[in-house]
């Protein structure tokens, strides 16, 4: 909602406030859904109808009357409110800031006349080229593709095919930028699957509001963080990310131009959850830029202060800088110029608490002003005939031509000649006095209330008041999603009882025949609304989806509860055949039944709102809100009854040689269009783009790999599920996914032309896939792929480069995928590989901190098959070398590198988080000798970074590890002349760091534990122990003998059991018993742990803690707090998806400690490793492993003990231990061993 229209529900509300009333000579309403879902989808329903009316927003008369001042202060707002307005495309769906940029860029390449004569041309009908014309102007005033009044999507009514052809046909028919964006929603805007037809959570409907994957029950936990915290949410979305340790993160994003974290990741409800800045950055940059503009030609101080307030709020998001600006806003009393700007009303995000951005300007209607003047000056004596006491209100007065469906031809007749003059009481009522009115009782901070709760009585149960609101909670917080239909519902109650009084009618200048028929036909507009509702309720979903319908309905249910024949509702026969509705509202009936049944009703909505009892407030509201059979039926005629939306065309203002001048347009389709066309200008169109790339798509799993065209515009995505992901960045929506079996898709690399990607696959493989095709061209085997750490092409294509875990590198044809050549220039895994210009050379990074220039020669000549080293070494990191990038400055050889490094373990991050180094690659580099560092490093003798290179005596990779660690700690350079045996490396004489180097616990292999996981080439190892069988070893898994096998089983990830240096400092001592009765004292309780391997080594993954009953007493799982390397579920019998919802350590702390203390006995098996895990500290254990070991002092394992001791067989479940059997087996055990000896 934006521009020259008035916001009725804002402007009243602030006359309200302000104990006075403006009022404009133009009213804006919003569009209204015109579907139904109905199941099977009748796709008519979801096209607006070619005669929709189109009415005009006169301000041309009121614009007259402002100084030329004046003129420019509403220009500029009015610049800020359409472009922040850009925002509701990014809030309603994926699809529409794509479908705006494309509709902009036809219509403003292009006129409405010579568009139409090329849409005739590629086979529009003149009914096609109406459906396509009404739905861009549509499109334009619901501010995307979905209803701005009831939340259903519509759909062109002209097949896609030839919107294609016509936009090929067009003047941006050339630009591929138009049609790639095209392409990419091609589909979607079309579509009615019945997931798209409504807006709502993901896996029901569609929102922007939050990602995809958000459930109600996530939008729920972050309600209950921001009302822990007391923040405010109306400005921002909501963001998941589920990682591969299975650790969920929400992103809460403030929209604000400045761009930066707000609040770091923190723990709440076993979750992560953190707050930047930065939503719709560039629009928010344009709004505020505009009202910086007006503050010039204010009318007061007022105006002033809170246009500098709204400015910080959208620099900064910070709500409560708006909120400021309102206060100012309301005391800006009487202006010629009204306005409101921000993210308002919260009626279109599911969850009910995130507001849509709205803005308004408004010259003064003074007429109608001096109406609610009167109103608002009589309010307080009004008031006191509403349904509740002085206790329930408020301290201070808050002071802010169709045919008509169903109704015969003398009620029609009386709607037609007093429907505008009721329409006016019913607002002023409603949003004066109704949204003005009642009180919540809430209990302050420092325990006292805001009411007397001696006195005040529940207006309901007759007792003293129960309930109330705690500090930090809302009405909308405490109400939720229900809160806006169910205040709406209040609202309307009040204007309904309230019209029935004279003096009120009086204020309006109604009296006597005229009054009561003012009061009709008010009543029979608004109960028949609540009929005309039905349209918009969700069958298929049972729910409602707009909240002022819901509301009407209810209220139309009332009085038909309240029978007496009051309101009557009959099937009968159309004109036409088709069945239709008699509506029927007794005149007579109004005060004697109407007004006492919808007065008592009231009552009961404002108990409960005021006491805040939600669950009450609810099963009243719901129990009214319920359709039945009976109301479907009518639902089905309303449907098939129902009557085009009125499509509203608004004017612009435009500046010329400092003079404000008032561009209106006619009052059809075409001239919506232009309006909109001709409000904004590249810029927006350029903000509304490039704030939509900044919204990817959430994948479902952590990414593996990704890579990105160099032109910025494509990206392949694989996630660790092996799913695929192709994704059009001019526009962020997902264009097409995957689906692979396990690791059959790891890495990727994408062609520079677009054209294709390559990806690898445990299995074996390299394929080729075209762009956004779903099956591959080309499969060819590849022996080495399980080695692969990172893929890319040569600029031109030819080459496709692989890099190893263990630092070698294969050229590849990217035609055939034959070997053109190897290298063997690092000694672990390759991070990144990017070519130079002219594909004669390309770099290396790797994570023995060295970058390498490595040349593409023609080695076919002499032998492809022989290993060649770099050319040139550039050294001085002191950390692994993650990626590079290439930045090409004039378009030769000369290039520059941007390096990004890990910081050392133990140290601070750099200043700049990613460390950028600078190198000229030019020919003058390549004159320079190899023993000189490059060019740009200041080096001392004693330290420097640039070791000699000697191609002749460089090591292998493997006694290169040998001689030197680069992890190890740091040691002195040897100060012998010749160092060739050292190859490329340098020893590090920097600050001293803990060594990250670990050894796997699988395997035997050295590997660093923060960088790869995987040194030097994948686990193998057989996963359970061995075994003497006829005085020969043998592995249990495989039966191999000992020393033939290096492994049945493989994994890419290494495994460690060394914890680092500091984790001692987070351990915790058993409690202390409180008292010499603490119940929890001398207990024996059985334990187990089953644990995961993550970077940190062993973490607990599952904890079960029983008694000597066999009562279960905690049996949960533990979110570790490493990245997990590998489950073992083998063994622990955790999956991933166990970890969901699991419980922190912390608090896994706090539940065993309601069971133990520190006199409590705890009985396990191999329980060191067990606390370890916990990391806790008890000293009463019985630790079965211990007491029976083996015949040469070695522990037992628990499954050979509980056979041996108890003759039972445990831990023969598929599928992993079972860590409650495992704990129940130690007591029974220990209760052995007691007996025995």
């Amino acid at each position: 909602m934006n521009g020259w229209g008035l916001h009725v529900s804002l402007l009243l509300r602030k006359a309200f406030s302000a104990n006075r009333f403006v009022s404009t000579s133009t009213f804006f309403f919003r569009p209204v859904s015109t579907l139904s879902q109905v199941m099977p989808v009748d796709r008519s329903l979801y096209i607006i109808p070619n005669d929709s009316p189109v009415c005009q927003l006169d301000a041309e008369d009121a614009f007259k009357t402002l100084s030329e001042k004046e003129r420019k202060y509403a220009h500029y707002v009015a610049k800020a409110s359409f472009d922040g307005a850009l925002a509701v495309f990014l809030q309603v769906s994926p699809e529409s800031a794509p479908i705006f940029y494309v509709l902009y860029r036809l219509f403003k390449a292009e006129t409405v006349d010579q568009l139409k004569e090329k849409a005739i041309a590629v086979g529009f009908t003149e009914a096609e080229w109406q459906a396509f014309l009404v739905y861009t102007a549509a499109f334009y005033n619901n501010s995307g593709n979905y209803k701005g009044f009831g939340d259903s999507k519509f759909v062109p009514g002209v097949e896609q095919t030839k919107i294609r052809a016509l936009i090929e046909k067009s003047a941006v028919g050339t630009d591929e930028k138009v049609l790639k964006t095209w392409e990419s929603v091609e589909s979607k805007i079309g579509s009615l699957e019945t997931t798209e037809l409504q807006l709502g959570f993901g896996d029901k409907g569609v929102t922007c509001y939050h990602s995809s994957n958000v459930t109600q029950e996530d939008s729920e936990k972050i309600d209950r963080f921001f009302k822990q915290r007391n923040l405010a949410f109306w400005n921002t979305r909501l963001f998941k990310e589920v990682g591969a340790d299975g650790k969920t993160t929400f992103t809460i994003k403030l929209a604000s131009s400045e761009e930066g974290v707000v609040s770091e990741p923190e723990e709440f409800e076993g979750v992560v959850i953190q707050i930047i800045r930065g939503d719709y950055s560039l629009l928010m940059k344009r709004t505020h830029e505009w009202l910086a503009k007006a503050i010039p030609v204010v009318a007061n101080k007022n105006q002033e202060e809170m246009l500098k307030k709204y400015i910080e709020h959208f620099k900064n998001g910070d709500i409560d800088s708006h909120k400021d600006g309102s206060r100012y806003w309301i005391k800006d009393v009487g202006p010629a110029v009204e306005s409101y700007i921000g993210f308002i009303e919260n009626y279109r995000d599911p969850a009910g608490t995130r507001s849509e951005f709205e803005g308004f300007v408004a010259a003064v209607n003074k007429e109608t002003s001096k109406k609610f003047q009167a109103l608002v000056s009589n309010a307080e004596e009004i008031l006191k005939q509403l349904p509740w006491g002085a206790d329930y209100e408020k301290d201070t007065f808050l002071k802010p031509k169709q045919k008509m469906n169903f109704l015969d031809e003398h009620d029609e007749e009386l709607m037609f000649k007093f429907h505008k003059d009721s329409f006016e009481v019913q607002v002023g009522l409603h949003e004066l006095l109704g949204h003005g009115s009642g009180k919540l009782f809430q209990k302050n901070a420092d325990g006292t209330f805001n009411f007397d709760n001696n006195k005040v009585k529940d207006i309901i149960t007759g007792g003293p008041i129960a309930t109330w609101y705690e500090p930090g909670e809302t009405w909308s917080s405490k109400f939720g999603v229900l809160a806006s239909a169910y205040e709406e519902c209040r609202a309307e109650a009040v204007g309904y009882v309230l019209c029935c009084n004279p003096d009120i009618l009086k204020i309006f200048g109604y009296t006597g025949e005229l009054a009561h028929d003012v009061k009709y036909v008010n009543w029979l507009s608004e109960i028949r609304a609540g009929l005309l509702a039905l349209e918009f309720y969700q069958a298929d979903q049972k729910k409602w989806g707009q909240a002022h319908c819901y509301a009407r309905y209810v209220l139309t249910k009332v009085v038909l509860e309240a029978g007496k024949g009051f309101v009557k509702i009959e099937e009968t026969k159309g004109e036409d055949g088709k069945p239709d509705l008699h509506f029927k509202l007794d005149r007579n009936l109004i005060d004697s039944v109407g007004r006492p049944a919808v007065n008592a009703f009231l009552a009961k909505l404002q108990a409960y709102k005021s006491t805040g009892d939600f669950e009450g407030g609810k099963k009243l509201f719901e129990s009214y809100g319920a359709v039945g059979e009976t109301e479907l039926q009518w639902r089905e005629i309303c449907i098939v009854r129902r009557k085009p939306r009125r499509i509203f065309v608004q004017p612009n203002t435009v500046e010329n040689n400092g003079e404000i001048s008032l561009v209106t347009y006619p009052a059809e389709v075409s001239g919506v269009i232009q309006s909109f066309v001709e409000r904004y200008d590249k810029r927006a169109e350029e903000s509304v783009s490039l704030d939509e790339k900044m919204n990817l798509y959430s994948w479902k799993t952590a990414v593996q790999s990704a890579e990105v065209s160099e032109d910025g515009q494509y990206l392949v995505v694989i996630a660790m599920d092996a799913q695929v992901y192709e994704t059009e960045l001019i526009t962020s929506v997902k264009l097409q996914e995957h689906d692979n079996e396990y690791l059959e898709a790891t890495f990727c690399a994408v062609s520079p032309r677009k054209d294709k990607y390559i990806t690898a696959s445990y299995s074996g493989y390299l394929s080729e896939f075209k762009s956004f095709a779903r099956d591959p061209v080309r499969r060819e085997p590849y022996p080495n792929v399980k080695q692969i750490s990172h893929m890319k092409f040569s600029r031109d294509a030819k080459f496709l480069a692989i890099g190893h875990l263990d630092g070698g590198i294969d050229l590849l044809y990217a035609e055939d995928f034959k070997n053109y050549h190897k290298y063997e220039v690092h000694s672990m895994r390759i991070r990144k590989i990017e070519f130079l210009p002219g594909d004669d050379r390309f770099l290396t990074a790797c994570d023995d901190r060295l970058i390498k220039l490595n040349s593409v020669a023609d080695f076919h000549e002499t032998d492809p098959s022989r290993s060649t080293k770099a050319i040139r070494v550039y050294s001085a990191h002191d950390a692994p070398v993650i990626g590079l990038t290439i930045d090409v400055k004039s378009g030769g050889d000369d290039a520059m590198i941007c390096v990004y490094g890990i910081p050392g373990v133990g140290e601070e991050s750099p200043e700049h988080e990613h460390a950028q180094e600078e190198e000229e690659l030019s020919d003058e580099h390549d004159d320079q000798q190899e023993n000189e560092p490059p060019s740009g490093y200041s080096q001392s003798a004693e330290q420097s970074d640039f070791a000699n290179h000697n191609e002749d005596t460089e090591a292998t990779p493997t006694a290169q590890y040998q001689e030197y660690n680069p992890y190890a700690e740091p040691r002195t350079p040897p100060q012998e002349e010749n160092d060739d045996d050292l190859g490329d490396y340098v020893y590090n004489t920097t600050t001293q760091r803990s060594d990250p180097t670990r050894k796997c616990t699988r395997c035997s292999r050295l590997f660093n534990r923060k960088s790869t996981f995987a040194y030097p080439k994948l686990c193998q190892y057989h996963p359970l122990k061995s075994e003497d069988v006829n005085g020969i070893k043998h592995h249990l898994c495989c039966f191999k003998r000992v020393g033939t096998s290096k492994g049945c089983q493989s994994h890419p990830f290494h495994v460690h059991s060394q914890p680092s240096e500091n984790v001692l400092e987070k351990f915790v001592m058993t409690p202390k018993p409180v008292s010499s009765r603490d119940y929890r004292s001398n207990k024996v309780f059985g334990l187990d742990v089953e644990m995961v391997h993550t970077e940190n080594g062993l973490e607990a993954g599952r904890i079960s803690l029983v008694d000597c009953q066999g009562r279960i007493l905690i049996d949960e799982f533990i979110k570790p707090e490493g990245r997990i390397v590998h489950l073992n579920t083998q063994f622990s019998g955790i999956e991933m998806n166990h970890l969901d919802d699991a419980k922190s350590l912390k608090q896994i702390h706090k539940l065993m400690f309601q069971f133990i203390n520190q006199s409590s006995i705890i009985v396990g098996h191999g329980l060191s490793n067990d606390f370890k895990a916990l990391q806790l500290v008890h000293l009463k254990v019985i630790d079965t492993g211990l007491i029976v070991t083996t015949e040469n002092g070695k522990m037992m394992s628990l499954k050979r003990l509980a056979k041996k001791l108890l003759d039972v067989d445990i831990q023969e479940r598929v599928g992993g231990h079972d860590s409650i059997e495992d704990a129940m087996t130690c007591l029974k055990i220990a209760e052995k061993l007691v007996n025995m000896y």
